[in-house]
């Protein structure tokens, strides 16, 4: 996974990301290439997951595996259970086993899930595992997003946006101003694509572009 194209938005919202997304395919449209992708990853941003559906109608969704992971450990935090997933072997195991739900079969995921649900490690805090387990079953299981959005079994691409991600976080790092004007970003960016460009000749492999 790299990073082809640079989007800037002035907020978060499902018409900017349609038009964002529509402004794009237009773009490779004029250049000859038809921009349908089978596959769109994304952090779970509804926002985004939204406009993919509009303007890439034909394509999954598919939900980043890390984020999915730093939900749940958001949540052990927020319902009080850190102290419990940190020291306790049994507990730490029971939650693991909601992560790795994510690769199982689509089709054995209430099961599996009823099995793990019944022998929970209830031997204290039990209202917070009450509130953690309503969170997941909200969340996950039956409420804001689809079980093919986060399952990653017949996921053949990469599983997490750890790559991009690292990549807006060097930005960020390296811009070092909170809110560069257009034009110091788009200096930033050719020094960058340009460093990319020697790497890949460095190392004998054709630019993307």
């Amino acid at each position: 996974m790299f990073v082809c194209v640079y989007i800037l938005l002035i907020n978060i919202t499902t018409d900017l990301y349609v038009k964002a997304f529509t402004n794009l395919k237009k773009a490779w449209d004029e250049k000859g290439i038809i921009l349908n992708p089978k596959t769109v990853m994304s952090d779970y941003e509804p926002e985004a997951i939204n406009a993919v559906k509009e303007v890439f109608p034909e394509a999954r969704t598919q939900g980043c595996y890390f984020h999915y992971i730093q939900s749940i450990r958001k949540n052990i935090q927020n319902k009080m259970l850190t102290n419990k997933y940190k020291n306790n072997v049994e507990t730490r195991k029971w939650f693991d086993k909601l992560k790795a739900l994510a690769f199982l079969p689509k089709d054995y995921i209430n099961f599996a899930y009823s099995n793990i649900k019944s022998i929970r490690p209830f031997s204290s805090n039990s209202q917070n595992y009450e509130k953690f387990i309503i969170y997941f079953e909200q969340t996950w299981l039956f409420g804001h997003y689809k079980l093919e959005s986060w399952n990653q079994f017949e996921n053949v691409g990469p599983r997490t946006k750890n790559t991009v991600e690292a990549h807006n976080r060097k930005i960020k790092n390296e811009l070092l101003q909170k809110h560069p004007n257009i034009y110091q970003f788009i200096v930033y960016i050719k020094l960058v694509e340009t460093e990319k460009a020697v790497n890949y000749l460095d190392k004998k492999i054709q630019p993307f572009y």
